[in-house]
């Protein structure tokens, strides 16, 4: 079972998307807004090393945090738990709070 996918309910309207690749090492976890389906921040390892970005509300690059010492097996835990405690700050950083925090406060 090289690939694997699951969704975490943050039960506030978002959901964190987590793709794991075995056979290529490759990752992604997703903060994701339920209603719209539009991704909010995303960590992964596309370009052979582990980073962040963080995006506006029409899905635009506004931020990319590269994470140096931080390995593939443990960032999606990482991952996972920065968007389970930071979410609406990511939203805040990217212009999404106009819209979507109103639905949640």
């Amino acid at each position: 079972m090289p690939k694997k996918t699951w969704w975490i309910d943050l039960g506030n309207g978002y959901q964190i998307f987590v793709y794991r690749n075995t056979d290529d090492d490759r990752f992604a976890v997703v903060l994701v807004d339920r209603e719209t389906g539009k991704n909010i921040s995303r960590y992964d390892n596309s370009h052979g090393y582990v980073h962040q970005d963080i995006l506006d509300k029409d899905e635009n690059l506004i931020r990319k945090i590269r994470y140096r010492n931080l390995k593939r097996d443990k960032a999606i835990s990482y991952a996972v738990t920065d968007f389970k405690t930071n979410w609406k700050n990511y939203l805040r950083r990217g212009g999404h709070e106009n819209d979507q925090l109103r639905k949640v406060v």
